[in-house]
């Protein structure tokens, strides 16, 4: 990411910048209040979904357009559910609810995502929790790759990189 200073603009390079930041910080504030909104009206279930159908699109493999394999480490159940905004122990009985029901399968290395379809339509709309997935649109909350990025950094003790 490249970072620019606002002193090192002059003015009319200012004015100039002022729509497309205007822009941005609308986009941020319309993602964070869907993601509220979301995050608000949906279940437990719901939030674990999506949260898996987003970690197979950013980190996970895909086998088809039905199948998806995450690595089980990525996110413990306890980073899921801090950053779904739940409950630990809701994510477990989710997971436990999504092997019955055949959607995932569970093994000591991977959650294996079997019907992914059926996820995403639980979820609702499909993917970035809930919400039709824009890329061009600049993540407000915490994004998905930051918090599996900081996970990983803390399990192998790499703080000077956050």
């Amino acid at each position: 990411m490249t970072e620019l200073q606002v002193e090192e603009l002059d003015v009319l390079e200012r004015v100039q910048l002022l729509p497309s930041a205007v822009e941005l910080v609308a986009a941020q504030v319309r993602e964070r209040e869907d993601r509220a909104v979301y995050l608000r009206g949906s279940s437990a279930q719901q939030r674990v979904a999506a949260c898996l159908c987003e970690l197979v699109r950013l980190v996970g493999r895909t086998s088809g357009p039905h199948r998806g394999r995450v690595e089980r480490g990525v996110l413990t159940q306890q980073e899921m559910a801090q950053y779904i905004g739940c409950a630990r122990d809701a994510v477990n009985k989710a997971l436990a609810s999504f092997v019955r029901s055949g959607w995932i399968e569970l093994s000591a290395d991977h959650i294996t995502l079997v019907d992914v379809p059926a996820l995403r339509l639980l979820a609702g709309r499909g993917t970035t929790l809930g919400r039709p997935h824009v890329s061009p649109r600049p993540s407000a909350g915490p994004d998905l790759r930051d918090v599996v990025r900081r996970a990983t950094r803390a399990r192998r003790g790499d703080f000077a990189a956050s």
